[in-house]
């Protein structure tokens, strides 16, 4: 949820031409994205993990774009694919209770 809204509001920024908060909002995703990285098992989380590599390795790519040429329209898809991994987890989170209950029975 953070880098979503980290990315919104880069968006926001490069649209009214606050250079310092976009370059502050930036930052922090890209912070974000190499934290969620880093945390990947790709032994462990076989395809997934390697999806999820990829995709991350493109979100930072995007956003060292975006640095070098402030274009707000080109947050667009970093903004829409985090969106929907953050409604998949909320999703998967929602779940694993009963999961768990389901399995232990």
């Amino acid at each position: 949820a953070r880098v979503h809204l980290s990315l919104r509001q880069a968006r926001l920024a490069i649209e009214s031409g606050d250079v310092e908060e976009r370059e502050k909002r930036l930052n922090n995703a890209t912070e974000i994205i190499h934290e969620l990285a880093a945390a990947l098992d790709l032994e462990r989380g076989g395809e997934i993990a390697s999806r999820l590599a990829g995709i991350y390795a493109w979100l930072l790519r995007e956003c060292f774009a975006v640095h070098l040429k402030p274009e707000a329209a080109r947050l667009d898809s970093p903004i829409g694919i985090v969106g929907e991994l953050h409604a998949a987890w909320s999703e998967v989170a929602r779940l694993a209770p009963q999961t768990a209950v389901a399995g232990a029975a």
